[in-house]
This record gives C-alpha cells, structure tokens and sequence, in this order.
C-alpha cells in the first residue's frame, strides 16, 4: 500500500488561476482545496479618480508574469506540478481581462496543461464556499459592478435579489471620490476607517424593493448634499462615511435576510443559512461590525481576494 502512496498524493489536482478583472491582478494555486500561494498587485490611483481600462491594463501587463513566478516560488512547485491553468473569462474590464487571458493561454501552451476559463462570480462564491465550509448558502455578491442575492437551485446559481441601477461598490467608490478619500488599500477600506470615527448619523434615502435595491438615489442625495452639510458644519466626512456605510449595510443585510429566513422555514432540515460576501473591487482588510442587525462575522482570505461569512 505504502508504495501507491506517491501516487496518491500527486493524483490531486493542482490548478494555478488568473484573476485580473479589475485593478488587482493575483496568480494563486490551490491543490485538493489547500491555498498553497496567493500572491496579487494592486493599481492604485490618486485621490478623486478611478481607475481606466487602459491603464488597468498596462499596470497588469507589467506585474503578472513576475507574480506567476512569485506565486510558484511560494508554493514550492515547478511547472511540471501544475495540472491546468484557470483564468477570469469575464464578467469584468476588457482589458484587463484580456492581458490576464493571453498571459493563460500562453502558459497552458507551453506546459502543455488544460486551459479552465472561470466565470468572475462563481469563482468567488466557491472560493467562499471552500474556505468557510457553508452547505448550500444563501450569497449576498457584492463588487463595483455587481451586488445580487444567489442561491444554488435546480443545478444552477439563480439570483434572487439585486440592485435595480448601480451596485454597492460603484456606489462607494464614488462617494470615496467626492470626499478625495485614498485609494489605497482600498477605497472601502478607507471609508470604513473614517467611518469609526463618526458620531452624527445622517439620514439617507434607505431604498428596497422586496428582494432587489436601490442605491443611484442615495448617491445623488449624499453627492448633491455633502459639501453643503460639511460646509455649514452639520456634520465632518467621517460622519458621512458612517451614515452611508450603515445605510448600505443594513439594506444589504435586509434583502439577504428575507430570502435567508424565507428558506429557513421551508427547508427545516437545514443547519444553518450563510451569507457569503464576496468582494471584487472592494478589496479591503477588514470589514465594519456595525450593522443594523446582530450578526456574527468571520473573515478568511482566498485565493485572489477574501470573503466575509455572516451567519443570520
């Protein structure tokens, strides 16, 4: 038996995976559920602006090869030890996505190892699937350019809930822009630091529709009012960041709470119901325990970002 152990052992698979679909770039491999190396870059842009396509790209197509390189080094593999090579096919920038996918496809030609093109989505509910061991749950899938409520039914991820215009992230990222709030780590990241500093909520439109969710009229309000309020002394930026973050997360937590509870009760069999948030664009650190609602948070990091289970 003992000999067959080798063979065992290098039966499991070793996928090395591509993400580049916004302004982070990172190479991780994964072998038989185990994170062996996740290693990224970040393009950080100044205070007040966003981040284009083109240039996205460009800072992309410097710094993939040389992570690729870092991402085998720490994981103590040659390319021999690799058994595909899995990329972002979208959704996500076009440019970048398409440095990422070149950069795949030509790493899949010369180790001669399958080529797995990966939806941007699912990719991050198992990613949060896989470090948190949920069964069967409920995901709230936050980024700049998506925010949906996804249960897996009938052999499928279906969507329950969305938003009706912007997403959260796009909505933050905005806001961050308007008050010159860093990009560095991370523009939630940021708002969420000034955020607990706040001590005046400020009323925002709180806009949701059954399942779905509005945040285009929030964005407005805050964006036409803020330098009025900041001005006349009402209230400081760290008070809106904590207005806002708090507004936010509390209808985020509403519409996956319904759809949470509603399968709860029709399925007793189920343990527990998990919400996962996974986030693209809203890379930060860490995430604000204050929400509306008691919950428990717990955060593990995958392979190209992190995902943050709140358990309702």
């Amino acid at each position: 038996f003992f000999f067959l152990l080798p063979f065992f052992k290098r039966s499991m698979v070793c996928a090395l995976g591509i993400e580049g679909s916004a302004n982070k770039v990172g190479v991780g491999i994964v072998r038989d559920g185990e994170v062996l190396s996740n290693v990224r870059k970040t393009y950080v842009t100044p205070p007040g602006e966003g981040f284009q396509p083109r240039d996205t790209a460009q800072h992309h197509r410097r710094n993939i090869v040389g992570l690729v390189v870092e991402a085998l080094k720490q994981a103590q593999l040659q390319p021999g030890d690799i058994d595909c090579v899995c990329f972002t096919k979208g959704p996500g920038m076009g440019a970048p996505l398409a440095v990422c996918a070149v950069v795949a496809r030509t790493l899949s030609l010369l180790w001669n190892r399958p080529l797995v093109g990966v939806n941007h989505c699912i990719g991050h509910i198992e990613m949060g699937r896989l470090v948190t061991k949920a069964q069967n749950p409920t995901v709230l899938y936050v980024s700049g350019g998506n925010t949906q409520v996804i249960a897996y039914s009938m052999n499928k991820y279906r969507i329950f809930g969305e938003t009706i215009d912007i997403a959260v992230g796009n909505c933050l990222d905005r806001f961050a822009r308007l008050l010159k709030i860093p990009n560095d780590p991370s523009p939630g990241y940021n708002i969420e630091q000034e955020a607990k500093r706040g001590q005046v909520f400020i009323e925002l439109p709180y806009v949701v529709k059954g399942m779905d969710v509005s945040f285009s009229g929030l964005l407005s309000k805050i964006e036409k009012e803020a330098p009025k309020l900041i001005e006349k002394g009402v209230c400081t930026g760290a008070d809106l960041c904590y207005s806002l973050q708090e507004t936010l997360f509390a209808m985020l937590v509403e519409i996956t709470g319904v759809y949470s509870f509603s399968q709860k009760r029709r399925k007793t069999e189920r343990k527990h119901t998990c919400a996962t948030l996974c986030l693209c664009l809203l890379q930060s650190v860490r995430w604000p325990t204050a929400t509306r609602r008691k919950c428990s948070l717990s955060v593990a990091w995958g392979v190209s970002g992190f995902s943050l289970s709140l358990f309702l």
